[in-house]
């Protein structure tokens, strides 16, 4: 498609099922009686889910599960860089488990 139709069409095609409450409601569904949850792939859907949308939404599903997000990038304590280049001004109520 995007080669037919070029970019901008792919997105507006992408982000119309791709919406983070298919993601949370998934979560969700998965989530079972484990203690934690794992999120991994938060790069490969960039920009049609952003990983802001999914870690704000999922406070209100999972108020007492940890959550922890493998993230191709950098965190500084407040914002997230993606694959070190897409600099994200949301506030992440995070923490690094490994420096």
């Amino acid at each position: 498609m995007e080669e037919r139709q070029g970019k901008d069409a792919l997105f507006k095609a992408m982000t119309t099922f791709a919406k983070p409450e298919v993601f949370l409601q998934k979560i969700k569904e998965q989530m079972g009686d484990h203690n934690v949850v794992f999120l991994t792939g938060v790069g490969k859907v960039y920009p049609f889910v952003r990983s802001h949308n999914i870690l704000n939404n999922l406070q209100e599903v999972l108020d007492k599960t940890p959550v922890i997000m493998f993230f191709p990038g950098q965190y500084d304590g407040q914002s997230l860089q993606l694959f070190s280049k897409f600099k994200d001004d949301n506030y992440y109520r995070a923490f690094r488990l490994v420096e």
